[in-house]
């Protein structure tokens, strides 16, 4: 391949990857950091050690974003080094993918005002500071190394935002078919009964099952999450609305399943950002994102508000009743332009295939019954119009990473 006629150079820096295998255990110093902090959890407890420790104990502390941080900077200056491709353009035509959980929050301003970044944290405010409650990868702290970086690391990632609309893409995470094997979307019948329940089979208000930060940070999620389990507990959501919300104990059963029967699925943060948009759109459950300034997936090529709800942070106690009042036409609405991208890699349409397949033995006649004919082909791809009726044919250059293709295919003139 000629580079010159490259649109694009894609840089290879796997900025997790390289923060998980490692984990501190390696030699340090790595990227002119520390090897560990000086913050150590233990037993829920905050403590402050003499000097920078990692241990079984403290479960390998240390600054970790640091070293991502120094790394990325070494790297740009290698390319530059090497190639007349950055310089070209000022690295406009540069690609970087930070998939951790603040994504580019902590990536160095030099690079981030010039280049694009895919990221699956979509926070938008200049003036922010880490959310995460795992200390090591708190990137408002500040480490220093005295031979190498004595004045600390802040300084390269100051004055950016962690995505900016426009020159960067909030993409979806990855769901492997069997994590929404339940889905009506491909399939499965409608699990739902009782009184309240929809003809597609939700009987569930709104669900959320996952960590609700009970021994977390209180800067974990914003808060967010620790707040709606406090008002679920108090107001007693569950019994008076039918809103499942709480950890694996406190809401048990199958998780797709669970979903699957729900009109309405939270999307909140995590450390950053959480798969919770992409679990409730492969299940056919409206979104509703509760992250202010954030946007979700995709969210600044695509019209939200015509699947989603976003509910400010500051009315996180009238989220009942703001659910109740949406009418039944348009939830009706939303859920029928809700789609499904149906995977193009040959080992995931392998699996999507045999879970399509096994749905559709548990209720033979579930399409026909939609008056949609697949014609028995089934292996057909077909674009969901409705939680339960499929079209006749699916329009695959649409999928996930289609609409990045294009997304940048787009944005080619604004890198010249």
């Amino acid at each position: 391949m000629n580079p010159e006629e490259a649109d694009y150079f894609y840089m290879p820096i796997y900025s997790s990857c390289f923060i998980f295998p490692i984990h501190c255990w390696a030699d340090g110093p790595w990227w002119y950091a520390p090897a560990g902090s000086r913050v150590i959890h233990v037993a829920n407890m905050v403590i402050e050690a003499k000097e920078c420790v990692s241990t079984p104990l403290t479960a390998s502390i240390c600054p970790r974003v640091m070293h991502v941080t120094n790394m990325m900077v070494e790297a740009k200056e290698w390319v530059r080094s090497h190639f007349p491709y950055w310089d070209r353009r000022g690295g406009r035509d540069h690609i970087f993918l930070m998939t951790h959980d603040e994504g580019a929050c902590y990536a160095p301003t030099e690079i981030y005002n010039s280049s694009i970044f895919l990221t699956h944290w979509g926070r938008m405010d200049k003036e922010h500071r880490s959310n995460t409650a795992f200390t090591p990868d708190n990137y408002t702290q500040e480490h220093s190394h005295p031979e190498w970086q004595p004045d600390g690391w802040l300084n390269l990632i100051e004055g950016h935002a962690c995505y900016t609309p426009g020159k960067d893409l909030v993409i979806p995470a990855l769901k492997f078919p069997h994590h929404f094997s339940k889905s009506p979307l491909l399939g499965h019948p409608p699990p739902g009964e009782g009184p309240n329940t929809t003809k597609d089979g939700r009987d569930i208000l709104m669900f959320f099952r996952g960590d609700v930060g009970e021994h977390r940070l209180e800067m974990y999620s914003r808060g967010i999450r620790q707040k709606i389990h406090k008002l679920h507990k108090e107001g007693n959501w569950s019994t008076k609305y039918n809103i499942q919300y709480g950890n694996s104990n406190e809401v048990p059963g199958d998780y797709s399943s669970l979903i699957a029967r729900s009109k309405f699925c939270l999307v909140p943060p995590g450390d950053g950002w959480s798969p919770r948009a992409e679990d409730a759109i492969l299940h056919g459950c409206i979104p509703v994102v509760t992250m202010d300034g954030v946007h979700a997936v995709f969210e600044s090529i695509l019209d939200w508000k015509t699947f989603s709800i976003r509910i400010a942070e500051d009315q996180l106690a009238q989220l009942p009743e703001i659910l109740l009042s949406v009418p039944n036409n348009v939830i009706t609405k939303m859920q029928q332009n809700l789609r499904l991208a149906y995977v193009q890699h040959p080992l995931l349409s392998k699996e999507l295939r045999g879970i399509e397949n096994t749905n559709r033995g548990q209720w033979e006649g579930t399409y026909s019954d939609e008056g949609v004919d697949d014609g028995g082909d089934s292996s057909r791809r077909s674009q969901v119009k409705s939680p339960r009726a499929r079209a006749k044919t699916y329009p695959i250059e649409d999928d996930a990473f289609g609409t990045i293709m294009q997304w940048l295919y787009s944005k080619i003139p604004s890198t010249r």
